[in-house]
């Protein structure tokens, strides 16, 4: 369960990195434009970071990405905090000694003997899995800690005395801020004169008539789901920078600019530079004091038609980064290849040969040839999906199951280089035997030509080291162990080496078999 919600976490997070990075861009080209239109677009980075988007459109701006629960396969594996950190472990030194991607995790499951249930993965499932644990630490961690920080603040603030509705002073705190989401109240500091509390009274009332505490709530609960990405920790940052200098702005808007320098004096005296509760309360002298300063000494009051340009930005900006990508996976004439698994009446289901299983609707015009029943290798090609997002497919056909010949030497090829690379004057020497050949990834075909991307090829390899000494050949060193290959076939039939494996040394040796 909770690997699953992190690995959702993960998807969101690779969306919202894009999203942050094109918003930061924005914000600069947005720098002379009212500072309420660049906070507007933070809104956009907390949707992303708290709400999968499913809408599709032309304009949006970001890539298509490779969902990660796609690969990630120990979903519905009961695998403890304690195991998860056990794989790790075995991983890294797996690496070090030289792993060749695969890794045995072992469950909480254990059979009738009695012995621990283990269950074979690759690499990058078990950095998922012991992340998601991290991840869950991480989260719990943050929130303890702002809300300790909290606690405390509620603590000095018992004493408050009423001024007025919703207008408190406290002793004991040294800038003025605004607490609480559904009924917030403002605080503020002994010693402030008649000026800078209208000043301040005004900045915090514009958080509270914009919600601003709700906002940075939600900004924090994001801050604390996505702690590991850094690009979020900026965002956050730079977003209540800007809610600080729009609420700067209102207040020039409002009561006139002839307050700009007693204004920026009140907030250089409250300006304390002390570290501030990042989930907590809004305070007046918070969100880079320096820089709200030059913000106010630069303010002019804005043209209307350059706040209607920003604005129709910002819309635009908003539309582009909130709906993703039309998928283009299955597009017109794309060939799939798999073995039919169900056949009814104008549906069928395909066990294709990347492990998925797909669902298909025969076109309203097609009906399948003759001689094609459930079990047969075949293809599909798939025309268009309808606005019900079926799979339209208006050809199927039957394949062979025949692969192209592997050639010996890319075998022995890639075992000598995989073994490293032999001393000057001496020599290496390859034998396999093949044990098994398989096809798995995506294969497609034309016009009954199987066309098959990757070739899975297991077997025992010998590999020796020979030198030459006084003209008779010595034995260096050698080995004999079985040995699995990946290749990727290309369009020329050329292979390329995507995974090797072979069992580690010593106690590793047995596991692993």
């Amino acid at each position: 369960m909770l690997d699953s919600v992190f690995v959702s976490i993960l998807d969101l997070t690779k969306v919202s990195s894009l999203v942050i990075l094109a918003v930061i861009a924005a914000r600069l080209l947005l720098k002379r434009a009212p500072k309420v239109v660049s906070y507007a677009l933070w809104a956009v980075v907390l949707l992303r970071l708290l709400v999968p988007m499913e809408i599709q459109s032309p304009v949006s701006l970001l890539p298509e990405l490779k969902p990660t629960t796609q690969s990630y396969a120990l979903e519905d594996e009961p695998i403890s905090a304690v195991n998860a950190g056990v794989a790790a472990y075995q991983a890294v030194g797996d690496v070090l000694n030289g792993g060749i991607g695969t890794q045995h995790v072992p469950t909480d499951r254990v059979d009738e003997a009695g012995n621990v249930e283990y269950v074979v993965t690759d690499f990058d499932d078990v950095w998922i899995l012991f992340g998601s644990y991290v991840w869950a630490a991480g989260v719990t961690g943050l929130a303890v800690y702002s809300l300790f920080g909290i606690f405390k603040l509620k603590r000095k603030l018992r004493e408050a005395i009423r001024l007025e509705e919703g207008v408190y002073l406290a002793e004991g705190i040294e800038s003025p801020f605004v607490m609480g989401m559904l009924r917030p109240k403002i605080y503020l500091p002994q010693g402030l004169t008649d000026g800078e509390r209208s000043y301040i009274l005004a900045h915090e009332r514009y958080h509270i008539r914009r919600c601003d505490p709700l906002w940075k709530a939600l900004g924090f609960a994001a801050l604390c789901i996505h702690w590991f990405n850094p690009l979020v920790w900026l965002a956050f940052s730079l977003a209540c920078r800007d809610m600080e200098m729009s609420c700067d702005e209102a207040v020039l808007k409002t009561m006139g600019g002839s307050i700009r320098s007693d204004y920026a004096a009140s907030l250089l005296k409250i300006a304390t530079g002390r570290k501030a509760i990042v989930g907590g309360p809004l305070a007046f002298g918070e969100g880079d004091p320096k820089g709200r300063i030059k913000n106010l000494a630069r303010w002019k009051k804005p043209v209307i038609w350059l706040s209607i340009l920003a604005v129709i930005v910002c819309i635009v900006l908003a539309v582009c980064l909130l709906t993703n990508p039309v998928t283009n996976r299955h597009s017109k004439g794309s060939h799939i290849f798999g073995q039919l698994d169900a056949l009814e009446g104008n549906w069928l289901r395909l066990n294709c040969a990347s492990g998925e299983i797909m669902e298909f609707t025969l076109a309203d015009d097609y009906t399948i040839p003759e001689g094609i029943q459930v079990g047969d290798h075949v293809m599909v090609r798939l025309d268009y999906r309808n606005e019900t997002k079926e799979r339209i497919i208006n050809r199927v056909a039957l394949t062979g199951e025949s692969l192209p010949a592997l050639p010996d030497q890319a075998i022995e090829d890639t075992i000598k280089r995989m073994n490293g690379t032999v001393k000057r004057g001496q020599f290496a020497a390859v034998s396999f035997v093949t044990l098994s050949i398989g096809e798995t990834g995506t294969a497609s075909m034309d016009l009954g030509d199987t066309r098959v991307e990757t070739v899975e090829v297991r077997g025992m390899a010998l590999y020796q080291v020979y030198t030459n000494r006084n003209g008779k050949l010595h034995e260096v060193s050698g080995s004999h162990i079985p040995v699995a290959l990946k290749f990727r076939v290309t369009d020329g039939g050329e292979y390329i080496l995507s995974e090797y494996w072979q069992p580690r040394d010593g106690s590793y040796y047995a596991q692993d078999l």
